[in-house]
């Protein structure tokens, strides 16, 4: 706030809220008129609404915070719907702007009271009022979700209004201010599309076209003049203006949009049933039916399955997809250079907008639509994405930022250049299962090839539960992938070899979709001496009677990993026929495997060793699986071996007269996990399940939390709230981290060093597998940072 006479009027009628004596009506209308007339920052507006504070009024004296908050809705939607006002400075720098607003208040000529205030403040412009409006349901709306109170929030965002419930109000006005002249956008001569009613009902433009650009060159538009950046949807002829109040305007307007469809965060995620004890590897199911019950909030419905039915849609999709697109890491905007202009790790209002833009795109593609739902109640987002056909340039950028998040400046301490990298992982994720064309274009040899290294490389830093949703949505993106185009086999199935022989807890959840990842690799791709070893000495590990006896669907890894072993031989493979003569006496233990061999695993050191109480090994059990196993190539070649050693070029000539096994290139795998799956389409096609989607709700809600706490440039949205989709921890003393408690996924922070500062997700109810296989449930993490410029916001 300006001076400290303002702050102490703004922390007086906050007292006053708190006291238990009722606002007369007769000047309910003049005191509330303080909370937006005041000058103030979003800075300000945290500060002087402190949890503690917002807390005790919402519980204790619900009444002053309905009709806080009924004042300040409306008072937002009366300067949203005025058309006359437009902010002053769109077109000024920083530096211009501040001194401005420094000459207005300090030392000159200071602005003329307000009579509505009746406290001798300097009175505000409308705009700044407007902003003042958008900063407080910011901060109420959030610890009204927070509340978990359904009537106090009927009260609240669905009070009639005149347009329908309020939310819907607020919601129209919010998208009609992200493009309004003046503010958000610079004022445009050859355009008359500035006076956009806050419903939206008198909007002409209609969706984006096949190839992603207008087919009217005539529209109202005028070649996409109201899309902020170059990109989809804009001409590039048409010059981009921006400055940094037009940038701080947006800022605001997205911070209420991402806070309004936040309810899903203050929702318990969907609960998994605990694992039975028989299954040692098989991960838990959450099951379609309990995903099912996590319903979209009708805020975020609303966004998602009716405004974008009028042409509104096309410029938001566009416009936070091209400020994304089009952005320059920090580190990476100065060739040669590794420290910004303005200081290490300053990260200006710019940076910001693209984090912002990048969450509210997140919460928007992983909406998950209810089972049956009609026409009407689906992802509009989702239709407007899918047409778009030259999208190639947005697959190009989305992989350069992907592969800019390791190059950060040499500087000691100094953050990755993309840090929200994440958040750019679940929006290839989600383009590539909603567009034909983004998919073909990311599976394309040359992008494969830049995305594929990026992969395996955030799959090795796992080590424990800390970067586990890292791992799980590294290894969601790779499963996608059809692979058939790829140079880096051998990369590949050296990576899963490490992941799955490296002690951990948490890595046997991936199992299946790593098979399928490595039989898509083998099934198009000869495989070299290296790789052949690793996948022989796996199925050496994983068929040892031991480890076979361990589980009840055990068997199932080891036989996908001997089908794999059987495809070689069958396409006559010389490097994998040379490792199984190598250790044809490991591979024999699974092939010719006995019952009596498998016995119920010891447990206890010393003389408390005793066998397991919980599931045994039977014969009806080895009955059930064992006589489909088919290996005809794989035993001759172990029978041969067992009756003496023969010459490479003798097996190899008899194999070669064998008849082949053409089924076994089918899509993998007919050894699901969990009993009941669906085999994959048959195009070999990785399909997420429904509870996957689930999981990618709270991966994102937990790092829209986390990015946007507390620090240097960011007023912690959810700041004092406490979500019930995640638990939040303090892990260190710095590191804050998030874990849904609901699906018992834990969470911790990431530890930091010097070249690598942050990494951010958030944990769910689901698991890791999809379409064939079912999703487990498994520790999901997010990872915190040093300080709030580390986490870019």
């Amino acid at each position: 706030m300006g001076n400290t006479d303002s702050k102490v009027t703004f922390r007086n009628a906050v007292v006053r809220l708190l006291r238990d004596q009722p606002v007369p009506e007769a000047d309910r209308a003049q005191f509330f008129a303080q909370f937006w007339s005041l000058p103030s920052s979003a800075d300000d507006v945290w500060t002087l609404l402190p949890p503690q504070d917002l807390r005790r009024l919402r519980d204790d004296r619900p009444v002053h915070f309905v009709h806080l908050c009924h004042a300040v809705a409306d008072q937002f939607l009366v300067l949203a719907n005025d058309k006359v006002w437009t902010a002053p400075n769109v077109g000024a720098s920083v530096a211009s702007s501040l001194a401005s607003s420094v000459s207005s208040l300090v030392g000159g000529t200071r602005p003329s009271t307000t009579s509505g205030t009746g406290q001798g403040v300097p009175a505000l412009p409308k705009h700044a009022q407007l902003l003042n409006c958008v900063r407080l349901l910011t901060r109420l709306i959030a610890f009204l979700f927070d509340a978990a109170q359904p009537d106090l929030e009927t009260a609240t965002l669905h009070r009639p209004v005149v347009t329908g419930p309020l939310y819907r109000a607020l919601l129209d006005a919010i998208l009609a201010l992200l493009f309004r002249e003046g503010f958000t956008l610079f004022p445009d001569p050859a355009t008359t599309i500035n006076h956009i009613p806050a419903d939206g009902s008198q909007a002409t433009r209609v969706p984006p076209s096949a190839d992603g650009t207008d087919d009217d060159d005539d529209d109202d538009d005028h070649n996409g003049y109201r899309i902020w950046e170059r990109g989809l949807g804009r001409s590039a002829s048409v010059p981009v203006k921006t400055s940094a109040a037009v940038t701080a305007h947006r800022t605001e307007m997205l911070r209420l949009l991402l806070v309004l469809c936040s309810k899903s965060m203050f929702t318990p995620a969907p609960s998994a049933p605990a694992p039975p004890t028989s299954q040692a590897v098989s991960p838990s199911t959450l099951s379609d039916a309990a995903a099912a019950a996590d319903d979209p909030d009708p805020y975020l419905t609303y966004l998602t399955c009716e405004v974008p039915s009028i042409p509104m849609g096309r410029d938001v999709l566009c416009s936070l997809l091209n400020t994304v697109t089009a952005w320059q890491p920090t580190w990476l905007s100065y060739e040669g250079v590794g420290v910004h202009p303005a200081g290490m790790g300053v990260a200006g209002m710019a940076d910001t907008l693209v984090l912002l833009s990048l969450h509210v795109m997140c919460v928007i593609f992983t909406r998950v639509d209810r089972p049956g739902s009609m026409e009407h109640e689906r992802n509009q987002y989702v239709a407007l994405f899918s047409r778009i056909v030259d999208i190639r340039p947005v697959a190009e950028a989305l992989i350069r930022l992907l592969a800019s998040r390791r190059k950060s400046s040499l500087l000691p301490g100094a953050a990755p250049a993309v840090p929200f990298f994440h958040e750019i992982l679940v929006l290839i994720f989600c383009f590539m299962h909603c567009n034909e064309s983004f998919y073909d274009a990311i599976d394309s040899a040359d992008l494969a090839d830049q995305l594929i290294p990026e992969l395996l490389d955030l799959m090795m830093r796992f080590n424990t539960v800390q970067e586990v949703n890292l791992l799980r949505i590294a290894i969601q993106v790779l499963a996608s992938l059809s692979l058939k185009q790829t140079q880096h086999t051998d990369a590949i199935i050296q990576t899963l070899h490490g992941m799955m022989t490296r002690p951990s807890e948490y890595a046997g959840q991936f199992y299946e979709l790593f098979l399928g990842i490595l039989h898509r690799a083998l099934l198009y791709h000869p495989v070299s001496p290296e790789g052949a070893r690793a996948i022989v000495q796996l199925a050496c590990v994983m068929g040892q009677p031991g480890y076979i006896a361990k589980g009840e669907h055990n068997w199932k890894l080891a036989a996908a990993l001997f089908d794999e072993i059987e495809l070689g031989l069958n396409r006559e493979s010389r490097a994998i026929l040379d490792q199984v003569m190598s250790y044809y006496r490991e591979l024999s233990q699974f092939v010719f495997v006995q019952p009596e061999q498998l016995e119920s695993p010891i447990v206890g050191k010393g003389k408390e060793k005793k066998r397991s109480q919980g599931w045994e090994p039977s014969h009806q059990w080895f009955a059930s699986w064992r006589p489909h196993i088919t290996l005809p190539q794989l035993e001759h070649v172990l029978v041969m071996q067992h009756d003496g050693p023969k010459p490479l070029e003798d097996i190899a000539g008899v194999l070669m007269t064998m008849p082949k096994s053409p089924q076994l290139a089918a899509p993998h795998q007919v050894y699901a996990l969990q009993a009941g799956t669906e085999p994959p389409s048959l195009d070999g096609r990785y399909h997420p399940s429904t509870a996957v989607r689930v999981w990618l709700v709270g991966f994102v809600w937990g790092a829209c939390f986390l990015r946007h706490k507390p620090g240097e440039r960011s007023v912690g949205l959810w700041h004092g709230t406490s979500p019930r989709r995640f638990k939040v921890q303090v892990v260190g003393p710095a590191a804050a981290v998030a874990g849904v408690a609901s699906a018992a996924a834990t969470a911790a922070g990431n530890r930091m060093t010097a070249d690598a500062a942050a990494t951010a997700g958030d944990a769910g109810a689901a698991g890791a597998a999809g379409g064939a296989s079912r999703p487990g449930s498994g520790a999901a993490s997010v990872a915190g940072s040093r300080s709030g410029s580390v986490m870019g916001q």
